[in-house]
């Protein structure tokens, strides 16, 4: 296969999962980095994982969210892009613009030299972030076709994922017929699963606050987690599968409670609490701890989230609760990310 493909964010969790899968299916590969610094390391993360040579079937350019300088490079030759690139803060911004602009700009840079370059199809990396918040209806089960409330107080990285997304189909929609190309997004939830560098994203911290017994007990707060492997399973599916044009690929599981999560660390051996915080605690904590202050509007929530569609097109079942908790935690063990006593 010569088909390239453009990665943005290379160096992300989930772009080196995407990377590495791309590679295994053939394909020739071109990412971004801010940094080009970064670059020997993602190469060599990637061949150590791949188990072959593949100098001549992997590449990198530099390009930045915010600056117009390196996409029309970056995507000129490339018969696809992925765009993973997107900022997730661990603390809430003190500016959500800090998250908000290069996340609906630095959208807004690449589908433009898509344009320029005539790619065939676009994969764009959105979230449920962008699907099911804002909403006081915790017993609706929200899908494909909701979206986000922007209006409500719902944070910087929310917002900017809906935005970012909402851009993104308008500027597709508003495309000459000459112009256009095929266009879906991929909406995951949470993103565990084993990291393949020390890179540790934003969702992994999850795992690696357990692991480390960084608070005595753990707060009410549920998610709908899925595997990283999952991830990039559909993101390179989605390059040549005929039904996603024009579609937003939910990729969820159900809904497990943090302490439920803990248990299934503490029963393969792991020494994590088990217990349950107190809402007033948690509550209490987040004065002195900003990453906690994104969490104190989600306790007791229990969200749902439809992801049959994806399930049906893709012929996907997602990995169980305990393969991405238990993966994820074997690898911050084996890169040594972790304080295990």
């Amino acid at each position: 296969m010569s088909d390239r493909v453009l990665v943005t964010g290379a160096s992300s969790f989930i772009g080196s999962h995407v990377i590495l899968h791309l590679l295994q299916k053939g394909y020739l590969v071109r990412g971004t980095l801010r940094d080009l610094s970064k670059k020997n390391e993602v190469i060599e993360t990637t061949a150590e994982n791949y188990g072959d040579d593949i100098s001549d079937r992997l590449e990198f350019v530099k390009a930045d969210l915010l600056e117009d300088d390196g996409w029309s490079k970056a995507a000129i030759g490339c018969d696809y892009i992925i765009h993973l690139a997107s900022p997730f803060p661990l603390a809430e911004p003190k500016d959500e613009n800090d998250v908000i602009i290069p996340a609906k700009d630095g959208t807004l840079r690449i589908l433009r030299a898509a344009q320029k370059a005539k790619i065939k199809r676009f994969i764009l990396t959105s979230s449920n972030a962008a699907i099911s918040y804002g909403h006081d209806d915790y017993t609706k089960v929200y899908d494909e076709n909701d979206w986000t409330d922007v209006s409500k107080p719902i944070g910087a990285y929310l917002k900017s994922k809906t935005i970012a997304e909402k851009a993104a189909w308008d500027f597709v929609d508003t495309l000459n017929e000459s112009e256009q190309f095929e266009f879906c997004t991929i909406n995951p939830n949470v993103v565990l699963g084993p990291l393949l560098s020390k890179r540790v994203s934003t969702s992994i911290e999850i795992i690696r606050i357990f692991l480390n017994r960084q608070y005595p007990a753990l707060p009410r707060v549920g998610f709908l987690p899925v595997d990283v492997r999952d991830v990039a399973f559909l993101h390179v599916e989605a390059l040549t599968n005929p039904e996603v044009n024009r579609r937003r690929l939910i990729c969820a599981s159900t809904n497990i409670w943090l302490v439920d999560m803990a248990k299934i660390l503490r029963s393969s051996g792991y020494n994590v609490t088990t217990k349950q915080m107190p809402n007033f605690l948690l509550k209490l904590f987040s004065i002195f701890d900003p990453t906690l202050k994104s969490i104190v509007g989600e306790l007791d929530i229990e969200r749902k989230i439809d992801s049959s569609e994806t399930q049906r097109i893709f012929n996907w079942t997602p990995k169980t609760h305990e393969e991405m908790i238990l993966s994820t935690a074997e690898s911050l063990v084996d890169l040594g990310l972790v304080s295990i006593k």
